[in-house]
């Protein structure tokens, strides 16, 4: 990278973006990573949304991207579900720089990562919650049915709306208004385990879902976007 132009630049980008533009580019970065985890060489399969077309739409618009390094959007392929896309390495580095100034721009205004936050409907790292249907589906898996009011969802959507933020076991006992007790540090970390099997059911490895839904040494559980780790 332009070390000095660049940097300003993106810095001066991430300033200028709404709350609801934040959100969709947080949401674009995570399924562009989560796409690379699947499929590590060749062209990435980028589910389609609407909120992920405007994500790449707002990417490939941007000046800095313009060396012709980013292949633009293909047709849709798979029935008009899927964007095929490829992006050569250092515009990862890119990527990843302009994801943890979102990351931290989010966490700084305080406000929810969730492109759904008033729905039943939640995506991340590509994961889909139906809550209305009681479905959860990994894009490169299978759609399984879930118990929307079980304690290991209300732990996952607890995890998500604060996502990238290590989660206390004191803030999770009261965001899910647990009893605070002597063993309720174990019972979380047997909530925890249970959702990584529910991720494992709909198709997304082991090593894949303990990254995604991690203990942090002593102080709690994150769901962490894997975006923001080095490419």
């Amino acid at each position: 990278m332009k070390i000095k132009q660049e940097l300003r630049w993106f810095n001066g980008f991430v300033e200028s973006l709404s709350d609801t533009n934040l959100k969709i580019l947080n949401h674009t970065l995570s399924e562009i990573k989560s796409s690379i985890q699947a499929k590590p060489t060749g062209s990435l399969i980028i589910p389609y949304s609407l909120s992920t077309e405007l994500g790449l739409q707002m990417i490939f618009d941007r000046i800095i991207f313009n060396d012709g390094s980013i292949t633009q959007l293909s047709d849709f392929c798979e029935g008009g579900e899927y964007y095929t896309i490829s992006f050569e390495d250092n515009d990862m580095e890119k990527l990843t720089y302009m994801s943890s100034l979102i990351t931290t721009k989010i966490s700084t205004l305080g406000i929810s990562p969730n492109i759904y936050p008033k729905s039943n409907k939640v995506e991340i790292n590509g994961v889909t919650l139906d809550l209305n249907r009681g479905k959860m589906k990994y894009v490169f898996g299978n759609e399984i049915d879930i118990n929307r009011s079980s304690r290991e969802v209300e732990l996952l959507l607890v995890l998500i709306e604060h996502q990238n933020k290590i989660m206390s076991y004191e803030e999770i006992v009261e965001a899910m208004k647990l009893t605070n007790n002597d063993e309720v540090e174990r019972y979380i970390h047997k909530i925890k385990n249970r959702v990584i099997k529910l991720l494992v059911k709909t198709g997304m490895d082991k090593e894949e879902s303990d990254k995604f839904i991690r203990l942090v040494n002593n102080e709690g559980i994150v769901a962490q976007s894997p975006i923001h780790e080095t490419v």
